[in-house]
């Protein structure tokens, strides 16, 4: 008998997204990996988001749904870690979507590799139309890093998403994501990264970000600047540990 896949809870803060929120919904429930716990953290939509969640949740008994006033993505992810209950966590935003086989691929590096963290690389979707895949860029089928490594590569990569990133629960431990408004997962994944031995980066894109949504913040010059800065203080760190 195979060995039973352990479950996987993927966290999806959800925020008037009814445009979207459905294709991120099918998304996840047709995953060819199955043990999946899928949790929704309604934040204070205004539009029908909520109202689409509650009808997925008697669709599909793995989705959870929890409805909250408006806080910002920071602490909706954060109620999601808070009531996840899997070894593996993986973050979703609702407006994007995944390749059906994104959660299978990132377990079975996972466990073959016995890594703390996978990531892989993603398509940009720019008002309805592919822009191009962005993410680490590598010969290899696959990179192998340590922490430091991959600190390294964050600096110079620009590589700040939490989601396209598949993560053991321990990596995560009780670290929060900052209650700001934006580039909340800035500030974490350093964190992660930290906690981490292995990180295995696969050269091949799994997750559909969709960018240039009405109501979207995107990075303006001044931000990226501000996030490189930060993140050479960071890696200082690393390299003094």
């Amino acid at each position: 008998m195979d060995e039973k896949k352990p479950l996987i809870s993927i966290i999806v803060p959800v925020y008037n997204v009814e445009d979207y929120i459905e294709e991120c919904l099918e998304s996840l429930v047709k995953q060819t990996y199955k043990n999946l716990e899928i949790i929704l953290i309604d934040d204070g939509s205004t539009d029908n988001s909520g109202e689409i969640c509650d009808d997925y949740v008697l669709k599909d008994t793995r989705i959870k749904c929890f409805h909250q006033i408006n806080q910002g993505v920071g602490a909706a992810r954060n109620k999601g870690l808070e009531v996840a209950e899997g070894e593996l966590i993986g973050f979703v935003d609702p407006d994007d979507y995944c390749d059906l086989e994104m959660f299978l691929e990132m377990y079975k590096s996972m466990k073959e590799d016995e890594a703390d963290i996978v990531c892989c690389r993603w398509v940009t979707i720019n008002r309805g139309l592919i822009s191009g895949v962005s993410g680490y860029e590598f010969a290899e089928q696959k990179k192998i890093l340590s922490n430091l490594d991959m600190a390294e590569f964050y600096v110079q990569s620009m590589d700040w998403p939490v989601w396209n990133k598949l993560l053991k629960k321990n990596v995560v431990k009780s670290i929060k994501f900052p209650e700001i408004r934006y580039n909340e997962d800035f500030f974490t994944v350093f964190q992660w990264l930290y906690n981490a031995s292995k990180i295995v980066y696969i050269n091949k894109p799994l997750y559909n970000y969709r960018i240039l949504r009405k109501g979207s913040i995107t990075e303006n010059r001044d931000t990226v600047l501000m996030k490189n800065t930060l993140a050479l203080e960071q890696l200082k760190l690393f390299e003094k540990n």
